[in-house]
């Protein structure tokens, strides 16, 4: 018997994972155990899962977490979490098709109350605690009337939505043949279904996004065609303890000793970025509400900013405690000397903090306001002796990252 090998490569906190597999597969009664394919002899998907359980430690290991997790995994960007209703209907499908016409991977679901409603199917055909693939968005005309649709897909291949503009609804019958041909409307049982966006955003919860090129989330009114350079700059680091391991702002006899990270943002933006509301002070230990500022304060600072993007990941976390997770956070403050921030400079109005989340997860990412030129990010946790990797995106020119 002949044994061959197959090699997959995957992106782990800053480069590429090489990670090779036999074609030895788990079967039960005759039958794949996990991934399979409808085409008998097809193997690819069940292959690359193999690969990929090894290397995060084991097939267990795959079970639970995030699809944004996955989704870096595999092509080396950065993932987007954002709240259905941080967007109206109209807003959240222009956002999502300027996505998807930059290629970006976007997936959404409906959060589960907790563990038993997990894997239960809705009235409405829809799966509770699974991840969908979002596909495609357009648009359809009924009586004058302009119809935002959705195209999701169950990756089980079946279990569909039941509603309105699903497969088999009445509402496509006044619909031209010719629409349907262009939108692929495909009336069999295959996971995939189209959903009219205010009936997404009333069913589902969350969607996420990963996109290698940034320009992915720059906003439902950009153009599609216009692409702006990114500069990247990653750092690896740890929290030590009785040294680097300051812990959360709770602790602020120490909490200035957690890494922080000098960012000079070179050059401004040649035009206005969007700010999204949802990603501006979500919500600290110890944080107060953000600061609200005049018409005129925000015009001033519009003049000399740079649009950010930050990521914070936790290393290795599957392999050591399957998907208990740290809180992990980041702290953006706004700064005008390179000098390292000590406890004093911490007690200073909250003005001068910009961002600041806690969140249990292997990857946290945000697309902030736009920055100042000069910030100073401040990543913590609230146990001792763990690894980071921090990475951030700049629009327009460069980005200077110092240790401080």
């Amino acid at each position: 018997k002949h044994c061959h090998y197959d090699q997959e490569i995957f992106w782990q906190y800053g480069e590429w994972v090489e990670v090779v597999v036999d074609d030895r597969l788990p079967v039960r009664g005759g039958r794949l155990l996990f991934s399979y394919s409808r085409t008998n002899n097809e193997f690819w998907s069940a292959l690359v899962e193999k690969a990929y359980a090894k290397l995060i430690g084991s097939y267990a290991s795959l079970k639970g977490g995030n699809i944004s997790e996955g989704m870096e995994d595999f092509t080396g960007g950065i993932a987007y979490t954002r709240p259905v209703s941080s967007r109206t209907p109209p807003v959240l499908w222009r956002t999502l098709t300027a996505a998807l016409s930059r290629g970006s991977l976007l997936s959404c679901f409906i959060q589960a109350k907790n563990v038993k409603e997990i894997g239960t199917v809705t009235a409405e055909g829809l799966v509770k605690g699974h991840a969908y693939a979002i596909t495609a968005t357009d648009k359809v005309k009924r009586n004058d009337e302009e119809v935002l649709l959705v195209r999701l897909r169950n990756p089980w291949g079946f279990v569909e939505f039941c509603g309105p503009w699903s497969d088999k609804c009445k509402d496509w019958e006044g619909i031209d043949a010719a629409e349907k041909t262009r939108i692929h409307l495909n009336i069999e049982e295959d996971g995939e279904f189209w959903i009219g966006v205010e009936d997404f955003c009333k069913m589902y919860d969350t969607v996420e996004l990963c996109s290698v090129n940034p320009d992915s989330d720059a906003g439902e009114d950009s153009d599609a065609a216009s692409v702006s350079d990114w500069s990247l700059t990653s750092h690896k680091g740890s929290w030590v303890p009785m040294c680097s391991a300051g812990g959360s702002r709770k602790y602020p006899k120490s909490f200035w000793k957690n890494p922080q990270f000098h960012l000079v943002l070179s050059q401004q933006d040649v035009e206005d970025v969007e700010v999204y509301e949802d990603d501006v002070d979500v919500g600290d230990d110890d944080a107060g509400a953000a600061v609200v500022k005049t018409g005129e304060e925000k015009q001033k600072e519009k003049m000399r900013k740079c649009t950010m993007l930050v990521e914070l990941l936790q290393k290795n976390r599957r392999q050591i405690d399957k998907v208990n997770f740290l809180y992990i956070a980041f702290h953006i403050y706004k700064v005008r000397t390179r000098e390292t921030l000590h406890r004093h400079l911490y007690r200073l109005k909250h003005s001068n903090l910009h961002f600041s989340v806690w969140i249990s997860c292997t990857v946290l990412s945000t697309r902030p306001d736009q920055f100042p030129i000069q910030t100073k990010p401040n990543p913590n946790q609230t146990r001792p002796d763990q690894t980071i990797f921090k990475k951030c995106f700049d629009v327009v020119g460069m980005v200077w990252l110092e240790h401080t």
